[in-house]
């Protein structure tokens, strides 16, 4: 039994806070150096690394949640958080889920949509689009679609008489304004006319030109009256799905499973990060790499640590067994070279940390930082600070600084007096 073995049973709790501050003061020593004052060089160096890793990961997880929740908030300015589709088809009697839904205390709006893939054409050409046929107050009410347009405010009998919304990179490539007409055409249904079956088609006043924000949805996407999708369907009454803005987007998986529960098997609920999949998960496939990148600036941070500390406890083996000679315990000689390590990790971390706080708090208040990028749908770069990104990152830095601290810690632990002895001679 060592002596410190021996003192910690008959001492008690003083004596275990002496040899606590006896151990954090040796370690602040080691993380000094021999001849400096402050820091030693080596150790400014893996704080450094640290800290760049630390404040690399904070700052691209906040620009990337910033990119992901403004992506976001640009595709429910123009689709609702949840879509309802009938688990057979087409929605042939929708009245009782519409009712059904518009009673649940967390639906805000619910509107049916009808869905065509139609031609649209002007004297400048012919283009595709994704023609949607909506009720225009109930939609607009459940989207941003009145604020997002730049030109023309429809009044809905106006737009239910044969107008139509189109985006501005759409308008753009048909050289059409409000006011002018364009004509819309079915590829594939067709109706009985004097001179045959004909693809079905009918021209529009274009009523209102909007801009999404979203170059994909202003090239491709179009509104009509849902009568006039109705007629593009085959004539159908049916409707191809519902529409439904919750009271909070970040709630609507959970919202999504009790519409599920609630309306059965004979519908097909989804969510907003479902029917835009292959967007969210490129984006959330991104975040990751590029986090697993990042990590590794920590990662070799704490593989240079534990070299600094291998090499810290050869130069120190004198004074290990001077310590174990006077019976201090190998228990608090490992403790030393963790703390030493941990020393190192918690200063990076915590400037890293601060840095990086200040530096994106700094960008969300002022901006400072533009996307020089004509036509882009934002100027700055965007940031979101989440709280568990600001707890993960730095607790996953000190889980890799002990690590690293570990193996020299544990090396040191194992020096015995009679080895020092007989190498010295």
């Amino acid at each position: 039994m060592d002596l410190e073995t021996l003192l910690d049973l008959n001492g008690g709790i003083k004596f275990k806070e002496y040899m606590k501050r006896f151990s954090e003061k040796i370690a602040w020593r080691y993380m000094r150096g021999r001849h400096s004052r402050g820091i030693s060089f080596i150790n400014i160096l893996n704080i450094i690394g640290i800290c760049l890793g630390v404040f690399a990961l904070l700052t691209v997880t906040s620009v990337m949640n910033g990119f992901d929740r403004d992506i976001r908030d640009k595709i429910l300015a123009f689709r609702s958080d949840i879509k309802v589709n009938a688990a057979g088809g087409d929605f042939l009697e929708y009245d009782d889920i519409l009712a059904q839904l518009k009673a649940q205390p967390y639906v805000r709006h619910a509107t049916p949509i009808v869905e065509n893939e139609l031609l649209i054409q002007s004297s400048d050409g012919i283009y595709g689009t994704l023609c949607y046929g909506i009720d225009y107050e109930s939609y607009s009410a459940s989207t941003q679609l009145k604020e997002k347009l730049v030109i023309g405010n429809p009044e809905t009998d106006a737009f239910a008489e044969r107008g139509i919304i189109i985006g501005m990179e759409l308008a753009i490539m048909l050289n059409a304004t409000v006011g002018e007409y364009v004509q819309l055409s079915a590829a594939t249904g067709t109706e009985a006319t004097p001179f045959g079956l004909m693809p079905r088609s009918r021209r529009y006043c274009v009523k209102g030109i909007f801009a999404s924000g979203i170059p994909e949805y202003d090239q491709n996407i179009s509104y009509i009256a849902l009568g006039e999708g109705q007629y593009f369907n085959n004539g159908k009454s049916s409707i191809d799905f519902i529409e439904v803005r919750s009271e909070s987007a970040s709630h609507s998986a959970r919202y999504r499973r009790q519409l599920t529960g609630l309306l059965g098997d004979e519908v097909i609920v989804e969510d907003w990060s479902e029917y835009e999949a292959n967007l969210f998960n490129a984006i959330r496939m991104e975040k990751i790499m590029m986090i697993m990148v990042l990590m590794l600036i920590i990662i070799l941070a704490g593989f240079n640590i534990a070299g600094n500390l291998n090499r810290l406890v050869t130069e120190k083996r004198q004074d290990i067994g001077i310590l174990r000679a006077w019976g201090v315990s190998s228990r608090t000689i490992r403790s030393i070279f963790l703390q030493s390590g941990i020393l190192v990790g918690i200063t990076g971390t915590f400037i890293g940390f601060v840095l990086a706080l200040g530096f994106l708090s700094a960008q969300v208040k002022w901006q400072f930082i533009k996307i020089p990028i004509a036509g882009f749908p934002i100027d700055s770069v965007p940031v979101e600070l989440r709280t568990s990104d600001f707890v993960i990152i730095p607790l996953l830095s000190l889980i890799v600084v002990i690590l690293a601290s570990l193996a020299p810690a544990v090396k040191a632990k194992g020096i015995a007096v009679i080895d020092i002895i007989k190498s010295n001679r």
